[in-house]
């Protein structure tokens, strides 16, 4: 029964993947009209452009694992791949109250106008945007290493991808 359902019900789950990692496009990149999504040495890429077809930045989905399981991160990065934009968490399995924070804007917005040809770290008390650093959740520092171990090699596999 398990196999006949994941069979019948994998497609929609996938199509509301996207359509759900599309809408939070549109909220990182308000500017954004239109999202291209290309498969690029088996990493999809999604290429975001304003309503006059110019090229706005670039969106990519990185996992890895946190304290409980696993985490889907959406990094989004500018047309000239120097600073990151924005991210979102597409799923995760943290801890309700702790790790579970990683989804609050707060958190996420630590992530904004880093630089990324460096990589981004972890700080338990105050972090400087200058010095690329985010400040780890209170009690959840596994799942706050953990999105920005997922962000720092998305930004690596999107280099390469896009160098090429």
């Amino acid at each position: 029964f398990l196999s006949f359902a994941y069979k019948k019900f994998n497609p929609k789950i996938l199509e509301n993947q996207k359509k759900e990692t599309r809408e939070k496009i549109f909220e990182i990149i308000p500017k954004a009209q239109r999202v291209e999504e290309k498969l690029l040495k088996d990493k999809t890429i999604n290429f975001v452009y304003d309503k006059k077809t110019q090229l706005l930045g670039y969106c990519s989905v990185g996992e890895g694992f946190g304290y409980q399981g696993k985490i889907k991160v959406l990094v989004c990065v500018d047309k000239d791949f120097k600073k990151i934009l924005g991210i979102d968490i597409i799923e995760h399995s943290e801890t309700p109250g702790l790790g579970a924070k990683i989804t609050q804007k707060n958190f996420r917005d630590q992530f904004k106008g880093l630089k990324t040809d460096i990589q981004i770290k972890v700080k338990k008390r105050k972090a400087l945007l200058e010095n690329n650093e985010i400040q780890a959740i209170s009690g959840a520092t596994i799942s706050s290493e953990s999105v920005t171990k997922i962000v720092n090699e998305t930004l690596k596999e999107l280099r390469k991808v896009l160098k090429k």
